[in-house]
């Protein structure tokens, strides 16, 4: 597993590369779980020219947001996954190729998202949680299936929004993909329909995913000077 990480300096894309995740589905023990954990934090984590296959899986192939919000991991928990040239199509049947949380906070559960230009998410270009339903009313987004974790999947580009400051009182966003009721309970607490949490432990700030090119309002009794923060400089370049 992988706890935390971030950009690189010199620009490189991609974290993992070339590289092969096997478990052997016909173990006769069943102690091995085909489970590749990642970081989370405020960047782009980047595999390219990689399979995973075999199985079973725990978490999933590929399980975004290892610890996110707790001690030593990162935050806040909406990272932003780039996968190029990733074959998930060996992985055994019945198995997640992707999910969201793992061992981490709520929001760790919610946040995440996957992006790709290829075939790498089964055709998507852009992958949320499945507790964000909001997504569902987005022209281009419908439900994936199981193996995607019944994430929702758009054909067009969603990126990270932070807000970095204080920890302010009733930060809400509005606009595509929130415009639902709240569901409050764990791990959602009302992020579906806009309520953003504060990642008080890693990153002190805000997150959350939205579709590229849309409006949104944010709005909050602001504690302090705040600093907004869309996506980074690893996908424009990578995208163009």
């Amino acid at each position: 597993y992988w706890k935390s990480s971030k950009n690189f300096a010199d620009g490189r894309a991609y974290h993992i590369i070339r590289s092969r995740f096997y478990n052997d589905e016909n173990d006769k023990l069943g102690l091995a779980k085909l489970d590749m954990m990642g970081p989370a934090g405020p960047f782009t984590f980047g595999i390219a020219d990689t399979v995973f296959a075999g199985g079973p899986t725990g978490c999933g192939a590929l399980c975004a947001g290892q610890a996110c919000g707790l001690g030593g991991a990162g935050g806040p928990c909406n990272v932003q996954y780039l996968l190029h040239n990733v074959d998930f199509s060996r992985v055994s049947a019945s198995s997640k190729h992707i999910n969201f949380g793992i061992n981490s906070v709520d929001q760790g559960h919610v946040l995440p998202m996957f992006v790709a230009d290829d075939d790498s998410l089964g055709g998507f270009r852009s992958l949320v949680s499945r507790y964000l339903d909001g997504f569902e009313n987005v022209p281009g987004c419908r439900q994936a299936g199981y193996e995607w974790g019944f994430a929702w999947g758009c054909d067009r580009p969603i990126r990270r929004l932070n807000i970095w400051g204080p920890r302010s009182d009733d930060v809400t966003i509005s606009g595509p993909g929130y415009a639902v009721p709240p569901v409050d309970l764990a791990p959602v607490h009302g992020m579906n329909a806009g309520k953003l949490q504060y990642e008080p432990a890693n990153g002190h700030a805000y997150g959350t995913p939205v579709m590229v090119g849309e409006t949104y309002n944010i709005e909050g009794n602001w504690q302090g000077d705040m600093v907004i923060d869309f996506s980074d400089w690893a996908l424009a370049n990578y995208f163009g």
